[in-house]
């Protein structure tokens, strides 16, 4: 299971974990100005969480993006296998059309 989004989308990423299953396994990516801190989020005991601390010159959405990308590559099978199933929420920041992350998002 993969979480993604900015911080701005906190209350939908939040929503989001309390209605996964104590059972539910994966990673919670957010991406934060470096100035900010997260607070304290209810994770499943077998989810992590990830804060990607954007710089003034990064783009927003660029770290959040790029991280998608890195955890899809990891977990998603080069063969589609219909035994096994990915499950991904990431929030509209991640989700330009025109980028990489997006677009394999869309083909899931």
């Amino acid at each position: 299971m993969l979480v993604a989004g900015s911080f701005d989308e906190l209350p939908v990423i939040e929503a989001v974990l309390l209605l996964l299953p104590k059972t539910a396994y994966g990673q919670v990516l957010v991406e934060t100005p470096e100035h900010l801190e997260l607070p304290a989020l209810e994770l499943p005991p077998r989810m992590t969480i990830a804060r990607l601390a954007r710089g003034l010159d990064d783009e927003p959405g660029s770290l959040v993006a790029t991280a998608v990308q890195a955890w899809l590559e990891e977990w998603t099978p080069a063969e589609p296998d219909p035994a096994r199933t990915v499950t991904a929420w990431v929030g509209g920041v991640a989700c330009d059309p025109y980028h990489f992350a997006g677009a394999t998002i869309r083909s899931l």
